[in-house]
């Protein structure tokens, strides 16, 4: 199983690892992950919470750096108040509690992010990486190089793990091997059918 690359700011509730883990990615300027994101996880929360089980929001920016902050984030935390689009379709305040804790993805410059071990974990996150020649290898770090340069604002754990958007789902253990993920919205059953497989192993 891959390794979860997860470095963040708490801002609110400390999280330590247990048995089982979900992060849930997002941004506070996604309607997507306030529609169905939160409630979904919520129900999760509900559901699992003990001591064996946690969950961890993580806002997140790829995009629209200016409304995807720690500032925005507290303001969700501490007064419902919402941002942007999701502001404009669901108003100024979000209608659910968040039940769960909320961290920050840790803001990285591009001096830390080009560093051989983040390059590394980007790199190996390609299944085929250790099977090619060092000529390929090296043409890969080069374009990893290259992407990481273009990027306008780096997001640790959004960035290093090469998420594909918000809202992203993924459940790691305590060792902070990742055992499943996904993109986009899924249904509560397949989701919980995938924490109980674990758990009864």
């Amino acid at each position: 199983m891959p390794t979860l690359n997860l470095l963040f700011e708490e801002i609110k509730t400390p999280f330590v690892p247990k048995e089982l883990n979900l992060l849930f990615v997002f941004q506070v300027n996604c309607p997507g992950c306030f529609l169905y994101g939160i409630p979904l996880v919520n129900q999760l929360f509900e559901k699992y919470h003990d001591n064996n089980f946690d969950i961890l929001g993580l806002s997140t920016a790829f995009e629209d750096f200016q409304l995807n902050t720690v500032e925005n984030t507290l303001l969700l935390l501490d007064e419902q108040s919402l941002v942007g689009v999701t502001k404009q379709q669901l108003g100024n305040k979000y209608q659910h509690p968040i039940l769960f804790s909320v961290a920050m993805d840790k803001s990285i410059s591009k001096e830390e992010a080009m560093t051989e071990e983040n390059i590394d974990k980007i790199c190996n996150l390609n299944p085929n990486y250790n099977t090619i020649t060092q000529e390929e290898k090296q043409s890969f770090r080069n374009r990893v190089k290259s992407y990481l340069t273009g990027l306008p604002s780096i997001s640790y754990t959004f960035t290093m793990n090469q998420l594909p958007g918000t809202p992203t789902f993924i459940l790691f253990d305590k060792n902070m091997k990742m055992i499943s993920g996904w993109f986009g919205h899924e249904s509560i059953q397949k989701i919980s059918l995938a924490i109980e497989q674990y758990k009864n192993q």
